[in-house]
């Protein structure tokens, strides 16, 4: 799916042109691993890419167009219809609240009025949309104050019952609105939203535009015209120059994803076992993911990549058997504390994986080990996308602060890592201090830093502390207030293993510490039960401790 820029429906052609460059550019690096983007405007100075190839892939992906499809049968969407009379006495509902609003707004306005000048008033009372540019700016402070009247401050004893009766019925008519059609059970999305899916569909033949070769690659400036066809280097002469198109085939994109996919593909397959490769060592055999071209780093061990990718098709191009098969692998058991220091001289990078490098977990992951640590981990899977609170500093990032919706139900809002919304103008930003990558973009590799904000985020965001929180209480409902059995409990649970004894002597003088430090109490008011058993010190204390294991290199690395 391409970027979907509001400013860009005014310019169909343009915009039309930005989807076929970010289809094909994407697909040229997620799957042959091939930087298509630099033959747009000319031919491909490193890779045998001529420029004509590139629109011929343009081709390949202009016979299609975004369409939503339901995903639900006839019979739901006739159940919703059925339920339809429940939106109009929303609106019915609401209509009489407003009703009553202006109302009392008008009588509260007329009062006001008297504190403004002439000028200001006679301009607030020309329609809107006939003031004049002074008449807006004489207008604008009556205007401001307008809005911010509360009408509750200003009911009159009748009015106020009708406020509360048109409050009630406003609340009746939403709860009216069924979760679920009558017959299969289907929940609705959102509110009385029927189910739908985004996906490409097909254009009729006979509609689908026509694809030029474009000088310097700017819209508008034609020069050949170009069929659908596949890239002339990668093309052996076993298909066609051009794609045809027969009625009963199959679309120029599933030939293209059959091509891709074909046992015999040059690249595909070792792009694929190559990002798998990546994602267990932190680095692939060849190290630039999105470039298996002349201008791509050359493998370092190019045999074991062209075995991998013969075993990823002989296994059914099954990811899971690859993960098993890496996993099992001698070089995979290698320990990250390994030291050999003539290893070291001649490989300091460990291209010959002579020992484990150690990786930080990504962002999601990271979420996902405090939450499972705390115990509150959410494992639900599907639905729509996880909306956490944010701070008030967090928000302040967001533009239209209403599309941050938090779930109603807390535990909605610990669910894993990878169902957190993100959008391509803000992501969460947890995410963002861990180095999540640019969402707009194809991402090779993800980047990894070690920056302050990451240690302050974990020390100081109130889902940090409330996690916290919930993992003391969970240590103290297992282990009680018995200080040797909690960090040794503390240690399996986040860290899989047994304390030292000087971690364990560490750990009690800094809860002594931390408990005579913050002997106020706990930040929230409202500890967990469990954790409310302890002194208000001690569990503060107890809480500050498991801030810190958050923060333990050992708990955000794999070794």
């Amino acid at each position: 799916m391409g970027p979907e820029i509001q400013e860009s429906q005014m310019d169909g052609a343009k915009l039309r042109y930005e989807r076929l460059t970010d289809a094909v550019d994407t697909t040229g690096s997620a799957f042959p691993g091939l930087t298509l983007g630099c033959a747009r405007c000319h031919d491909h100075t490193f890779d045998p890419l001529p420029q004509r190839d590139y629109y011929r892939l343009q081709a390949v992906f202009a016979g299609s167009r975004p369409v939503t499809i339901p995903l639900v049968t006839g019979m739901t969407a006739t159940h919703r219809d059925e339920s339809y009379h429940t939106m109009i006495a929303i609106d019915e509902a609401r209509t009489a609240y407003k009703r009553l609003e202006k109302a009392v707004k008008d009588r509260v306005i007329e009062t006001k009025k008297k504190k403004f000048s002439p000028e200001a008033v006679r301009a607030y009372e020309i329609a809107a949309e006939k003031r004049s540019a002074k008449e807006l700016e004489l207008a604008a402070p009556l205007v401001k104050v307008y809005s911010e009247i509360k009408i509750e401050e200003h009911l009159s004893e009748q009015e106020r019952a009708l406020y509360k009766e048109l409050n009630a019925l406003l609340v009746k008519t939403v709860l009216d609105v069924p979760l679920v059609d009558g017959s299969h059970r289907v929940r609705y999305d959102g509110f009385f939203d029927l189910p739908s899916a985004t996906v490409l569909g097909h254009m009729d033949p006979e509609l689908i535009p026509v694809t030029y070769v474009l000088d310097r690659g700017d819209l508008g400036r034609n020069k050949a015209r170009v069929t659908p066809g596949l890239p002339s280097a990668l093309n052996n002469g076993s298909e066609p120059d051009e794609m045809r198109y027969e009625p009963v085939g199959p679309r120029y994109r599933k030939q293209l994803a059959l091509w891709l996919t074909r046992p015999d593909h040059p690249l595909t397959a070792r792009v694929m076992v190559n990002r798998i490769w990546q994602g267990h060592f932190g680095r692939g055999i060849v190290s630039t993911t999105n470039d298996f071209g002349h201008q791509g780093q050359p493998p370092t061990h190019p045999e074991l990549l062209d075995w991998l990718a013969a075993e990823f098709v002989a296994q059914g191009w099954s990811i899971k058997s690859m993960h098993r098969l890496i996993m099992l692998s001698g070089a995979y058991q290698m320990s990250s504390r390994f030291v050999d220091a003539g290893n070291n001289r001649s490989d300091p990078d460990n291209q010959y994986l002579w020992r484990m490098n150690p990786r930080r977990l990504e962002a999601e992951a990271v979420w996902d080990s405090i939450h499972a640590v705390a115990g509150t981990l959410n494992p639900k899977m599907g639905g729509r996308p996880v909306i956490p609170p944010l701070s008030k500093s967090e928000l302040t990032a967001l533009r239209i602060k209403p599309w941050w919706a938090t779930p109603a139900d807390p535990a909605e809002a610990n669910r894993r890592g990878v169902y957190i919304l993100s959008r391509r103008n803000f992501s969460f930003p947890m995410f963002d201090k861990f180095d999540r990558p640019d969402p707009a973009t194809s991402c090779a590799r993800r980047d990894v830093t070690t920056v302050a904000t990451q240690a302050l985020w974990t020390l100081n965001n109130e889902i940090s502390y409330e996690q916290a929180q919930q993992f003391a209480a969970k240590l103290v409902g297992e282990y009680g207030d018995n200080p040797p059995a909690l960090f040794d409990g503390a240690w399996r649970i986040a860290l899989g293993r047994e304390p030292t004894s000087q971690e364990k002597q560490e750990a009690i003088g800094l809860m002594e510490k931390l408990s005579r430090k913050t002997s106020a109490g706990p930040e929230n008011d409202s500890p967990p039960e469990k954790l409310a058993k302890l002194s208000p010190e001690r569990a503060t204390g107890l809480t500050q401790l498991c801030l810190a294991i958050f923060n333990l290199n050992e708990f955000v690395y794999v070794d």
